[in-house]
């Protein structure tokens, strides 16, 4: 049940970005939480400073020290994620939906690998990303 649920649930992660954000676990973890929310979102999604905070930042003492460390890992990882249109608000982040999902959905469906690139040039899935991420 979980393998599936985790199939079911995965986003194509690019072996590219990985690799350029490696040294960092922050950058990391933004990365795979924004292509998972971007891929899975039917609509617009905003989430606060705070609950950003809640999830990535547990060490910092105020919201405004969190909030730029936030945003420099958000710029490295956009970098490597131009797709990512975020939009950023003095509440929060707003997340729009991830419009290449529905060509890999459709894609994946019909039993094929071919979505905005093919998987051999750089797409994996979450299950297959954490080989690849050195301990």
């Amino acid at each position: 049940v979980l393998f599936q649920s985790i199939l079911e649930r995965s986003a194509p992660l690019s072996t590219a970005a990985i690799r350029a954000l490696r040294k960092s676990p922050m950058d990391l973890d933004v990365y795979a939480w924004l292509v998972h929310r971007l891929f899975h979102l039917t609509r617009p999604s905003t989430v606060t400073w705070q609950q950003l905070s809640d999830q990535f930042g547990h060490a910092y003492a105020e919201l405004r020290q969190f909030r730029r460390f936030f945003l420099d890992s958000l710029a490295r990882v956009r970098a490597v994620y131009p797709q990512a249109n975020v939009s950023l608000t003095e509440g929060g982040v707003t997340l729009p939906p991830d419009e290449s999902r529905r060509s890999y959905a459709a894609n994946s469906s019909a039993g094929t690998t071919n979505c905005t690139r093919p998987l051999s040039s750089g797409l994996a899935t979450l299950t297959s990303v954490l080989k690849l991420v050195p301990n």
